[in-house]
Parts: C-alpha cells; sequence; structure tokens
C-alpha cells in the first residue's frame, strides 16, 4: 500500500512538472500565420510557443521531448535560427542571403550538429529534391540525426529565400516509431509553406 502511494506521488509531481515546462494550446486547423509565412494546418498539432516572437513558432502532436515542428520564417541576412546561448561557446552557422540550395541543406546540417551538441550528434541528409512554396522556388529534403545520448530523429525541412530572407519549417521526431507516425501531417503542414 505505501508503495502505491509513493508511486502515485511520483507520477503526480513528473506530470505536474512536465505540465509547467511546456505549456501547450491546440493549433486551430487551417491557415496560420508566422512572420508572414502562411501554414496550412491540419488537427492534432499543439502549439509550444513561449515567446512574443512572432518570427519563431513550434509545434508538436506527441509531446516536445518526441516531436517538433519549428517555424523559422523571415531569417535576415547575417542572422542565426536561434539566439547563441550566452557562454556556450556554441556559435549558431548565419543565414547568408545568396545561399543556393545545397548551401541551405549544408546550413540547416551545422545548425542541428550545434542544436544537438558538437561531438554528440552526426546529423545527415538525403533525399534533396525541389520544392515550390507558392511562388517561391525551395528545396525540401531529409534529415537525420544520431546522438550518443538519447534517442535518435529523423525529419523533413523545407527551405526557401524570398526577398533576401529565410524561411524554414522542419520537422523533427524520435526514430523510429514517431517520425513515420506523424510524418504525413508534418509534410502536409510543410509543403504549404508561403507567403
Amino acid at each position: 500500500m505505501r508503495t502505491d502511494r509513493l508511486a502515485l506521488i511520483l507520477v503526480v509531481s513528473w506530470l505536474a512538472g512536465c505540465t509547467a515546462m511546456a505549456p501547450v494550446a491546440p493549433v486551430a486547423p487551417g491557415s496560420m500565420h508566422v512572420g508572414g509565412l502562411i501554414l496550412t494546418a491540419g488537427p492534432g498539432w499543439n502549439d509550444l510557443t513561449m515567446s512574443k516572437d512572432d518570427h519563431r513558432a513550434a509545434w508538436t502532436r506527441d509531446g516536445v521531448t518526441i516531436d517538433r515542428l519549428s517555424v523559422f520564417a523571415g531569417i535576415a541576412d547575417g542572422a542565426t535560427l536561434l539566439e547563441e546561448p550566452k557562454n556556450s561557446g556554441a556559435a549558431f552557422p548565419r543565414f547568408r542571403a545568396t545561399m543556393l540550395p545545397n548551401e541551405l541543406v549544408a546550413f540547416t546540417e551545422s545548425y542541428l550538429g550545434k542544436l544537438f551538441g558538437e561531438g554528440e550528434a552526426v546529423v545527415t541528409t538525403a533525399n534533396v529534391r525541389p520544392h515550390r512554396f507558392g511562388p517561391n522556388p525551395g528545396v525540401l529534403f531529409d534529415a537525420a540525426v544520431q546522438v550518443t545520448e538519447g534517442a535518435d530523429r529523423k525529419g523533413v525541412i523545407g527551405a526557401f529565400i524570398a526577398n533576401q530572407k529565410l524561411y524554414l519549417v522542419m520537422y523533427l521526431a524520435a526514430d523510429p516509431y514517431y517520425f513515420e507516425l506523424n510524418r504525413a501531417a508534418a509534410e502536409q503542414v510543410i509543403t504549404s509553406a508561403r507567403l
């Protein structure tokens, strides 16, 4: 009886901690706007965005540690996708408005390597293909992140440059199960992106 009570207290505490760390709100199906970028969301997405930054958003279907769709809209020439943590020594790569499609892929690989920790992750990309985001030509590609600790990730990424700014939508999920479970829903959002 005592161990059952202790187990219940631990589970309730853990759930309360999860809720406090990652507030979520359902994303209404339909058109969503992030920094001038229009995305079409299907049902089942939850908004993780905790800041008022109009140019970045994060959504999940199964939880913050399981899967995430990240939106970066209107990233200016010379800027990074995320602000670099102070005193971290991890300098994120900087976007250049003159990047070619293959350079956007390499830029994203470098970003993911820094995000997951240099020396802690191996990032590979594959299946690079052209895609039109409305009238803007861009690129779609797949990514895989092998990490030394924790679940490996797979992802699909769409990116294009318009008006000298970067628009990038990236879905990463735990592999093997969750990536394939939500891949179609994520690709639908990514390929819908337009200005």
